[in-house]
């Protein structure tokens, strides 16, 4: 299941082939994408350049990644920052379930 899709250029995004990132300023968590790495295909530069956070898609896709991202976002919000863009996170989180859920329902073979 390929579910993910650059924020930049519409394509389909592999998880080896992609990154999360988001801008981490002044208090605020924001601008939440998931694009193609740079280094994948010189030919394709899809990353943002303003976001200064980011993970692998394919660790924050694994079960473990995916808890240790919700982990680091609630120590952010304990350290009082804010995320200004909930709507596109709740996106990616909901994708990012949905992705491990095929996984794991493929593993054990229902």
């Amino acid at each position: 299941m390929d579910c993910f899709i650059c924020d930049t250029c519409g394509q389909d995004v592999k998880v080896y082939e992609g990154v999360l990132s988001w801008l981490n300023k002044d208090g605020e968590l924001s601008n939440f994408r998931v694009t193609h790495r740079d280094d994948v295909d010189v030919q394709r530069k899809c990353e943002v350049r303003s976001n200064n956070e980011r993970q692998d898609l394919y660790k924050v896709s694994s079960f473990t990644g995916y808890l240790e991202f919700v982990q680091d976002l609630l120590s952010w919000w304990t350290k009082g920052f804010r995320i200004k863009d909930f709507k596109r996170l709740k996106e990616i989180m909901g994708t990012l379930s949905l992705y491990i859920n095929e996984k794991l329902s493929t593993l054990i073979g229902e």
